[in-house]
């Protein structure tokens, strides 16, 4: 739904559809392979077709791919300057929830994911000129983990002069806000731990403080 939107700043765009159904297929054949599931996911034979297809029609500078999952279509451009960003460190993001997850279930699919990842993610580095994370922290665990040499952080960041405060909505006073994505549990475990543990403290000082 967004691809009209986009083409203001894109010269070309091509889409690939890929159903759930196709991706749940693509779960079962790859459980008892190395790749990890939200890499398998995302295989499709259209994609490298798509791809082989552009690379007759137009000779490209650079490669750019996002997130890690579609890193496995690498190999199909061959000689041409690759580079992967993977925003954090999906093996962390797996150690992490091991930590937090308490569904026995969730806990033993996070610990295949892990496992798989562990492996994945560092050979995957390899094949890119450039891998790009946005903490250092994620950077020097990868490091560790397989002696990869070709990470570099590029953090998020903030253009002040740009994103500040508008008159019209004034500030409100003793209000607090958690920004954060709900779909990983330690956030939904750092959001519970505020509310039991903390905000109870800040109210004895502020009695009318709020929490978003």
């Amino acid at each position: 739904p967004h691809l009209e939107a986009m083409r203001r700043y894109c010269s070309r765009i091509e889409a690939v559809k890929l159903t759930k159904r196709q991706s749940y297929v693509n779960c079962l054949q790859g459980a008892l392979t190395t790749m990890p599931f939200q890499c398998v996911y995302y295989r499709s034979q259209e994609m490298r077709r798509k791809i082989r297809q552009l690379l007759k029609g137009a000779s490209f500078d650079l490669l750019h791919m996002w997130p890690i999952r579609v890193a496995q279509y690498v190999d199909c451009f061959d000689s041409l300057p690759a580079v992967v960003d993977y925003v954090d460190c999906k093996t962390m993001y797996h150690r992490r929830a091991l930590e937090t997850q308490r569904n026995p279930i969730q806990w033993f699919l996070n610990f295949q994911e892990w496992r798989k990842m562990r492996r994945y993610e560092v050979e995957t580095s390899r094949r890119f000129a450039r891998c790009i994370l946005i903490s250092e922290v994620d950077k020097q665990y990868l490091e560790s983990r397989g002696g990869v040499s070709n990470l570099a952080v590029v953090p998020n960041g903030i253009d002040l002069s740009y994103f500040k405060p508008m008159p019209e909505y004034p500030l409100e006073r003793d209000s607090l806000a958690f920004v954060g994505t709900m779909d990983v549990h330690w956030n939904i475990d750092a959001a519970l731990f505020f509310c039991r543990r903390i905000l109870p403290e800040v109210r004895k000082k502020v009695p009318g403080a709020k929490l978003y």
